[in-house]
């Protein structure tokens, strides 16, 4: 068997342009350039933050906006996190402001040729 290494960054930014535009049927996806916001249509209330690239100095800014939309709109959300998101301590931040940590996950790769 022929095992070939994948580059895991240009993996994760293949991946990233793909589920950038993904639509969500019962969701608004909200591109906003440095994350993606996705919030429940109703009856719906749950929606999620993913893809972060904060910008240095407006990191807990970004954090606070996130956290407003979804409690201005009276929805739950989770905060999804990859390796790549930066800053680099995004999780120590969330985590300042009450964000919890579930289990990590693992996403399994195969590289068919070149489709």
């Amino acid at each position: 068997m022929n095992r070939t290494t994948i580059d895991p960054e240009r993996f994760f930014r293949a991946y990233v342009a793909d589920r950038r535009s993904q639509v969500i049927a019962s969701m608004i996806r909200d591109d906003r350039g440095d994350l993606v916001r996705a919030t429940a249509v109703p009856p719906h209330d749950e929606g999620f933050v993913v893809f972060a690239k904060l910008m240095p100095g407006t990191e807990a800014r970004r954090i606070r906006e996130e956290i407003a939309h979804f409690d201005a709109s009276r929805r739950s959300f989770e905060w999804k996190m990859h390796a790549f998101d930066t800053p680099r301590d995004l999780e120590q931040r969330l985590a300042a402001v009450g964000f919890g940590a579930d289990e990590a996950e693992t996403r399994m790769v195969y590289e068919s040729n070149g489709r």
